[in-house]
């Protein structure tokens, strides 16, 4: 996406992170207000065992990071992230840890 923001729309990096930081936080917004509606949560997204739906946000989490955007206004989305990074396959899956990751 970024590719085709800079080169075929010629966008310059600062609108395509704001471009990026504005669908980002729209979706998280949107994430969290499915959390406080569910009643399918418990510890993680769906229930108390983690599922698909954990490492969809962790990743999104992990994504968000890395543009700066703050979760800690999405209080389940927040809580959920740290739980699963505390757990062991969520540590050895992390992209940070990968050995072909640039940061």
């Amino acid at each position: 996406m970024a590719r085709y923001l800079a080169g075929v729309m010629r966008q310059s990096q600062d609108a395509i992170d704001a471009w990026t930081r504005h669908w980002m936080t729209a979706g998280l917004r949107a994430v969290e207000a499915l959390l406080v509606e569910s009643k399918a949560m418990g510890r993680f997204c769906c229930g108390d065992q983690p599922t698909i739906a954990d490492i969809c946000l962790v990743a999104q989490c992990f994504a968000s990071r890395r543009f700066n955007i703050p979760t800690g206004d999405f209080e389940n989305i927040a809580r959920i992230d740290t739980l699963c990074r505390a757990l062991p396959a969520f540590k050895a899956a992390a992209p940070d840890v990968q050995a072909d990751f640039e940061a």
